[in-house]
């Protein structure tokens, strides 16, 4: 298969059989370990079943997703905001710039 013939295969809205395999294979594996979590000492709210995640969602209120919208918003707005003040303080001191770079090679390998 051509590499041309093989981009423009997924592009009619159908999936491929290695496609619906390798979701299978997903699917299987992860009611599997929402099954065994809790004994692996992984909390049942980690891993959940797939009908706990239907029940979930069939329970979900417009409210829900503001406000589930809203903390993304926020957490996107306060993460912004303090990536400027670190890269300010860094353009402003030396020291600062010198210690948040490893030019130095303490950490290449």
């Amino acid at each position: 298969m051509r590499l041309n013939e093989y981009r423009e295969a997924g592009l009619d809205g159908k999936l491929s059989r290695q496609t619906v395999f390798s979701l299978l294979i997903f699917v299987v594996a992860w009611e599997v370990l929402s099954y065994f979590a809790p004994a692996l000492g992984i909390p049942a709210f980690a891993v959940p079943s797939f009908v706990r995640i239907g029940q979930s969602m069939l329970t979900i209120t417009p409210i829900d997703i503001v406000v589930t919208v809203a903390r993304v918003i926020g957490a996107l707005i306060l993460s912004f905001v303090i990536g400027v003040v670190l890269a300010m303080a860094m353009y402003r001191s030396e020291t600062l710039a010198r210690f948040s770079h490893t030019t130095d090679g303490l950490c290449e390998m």
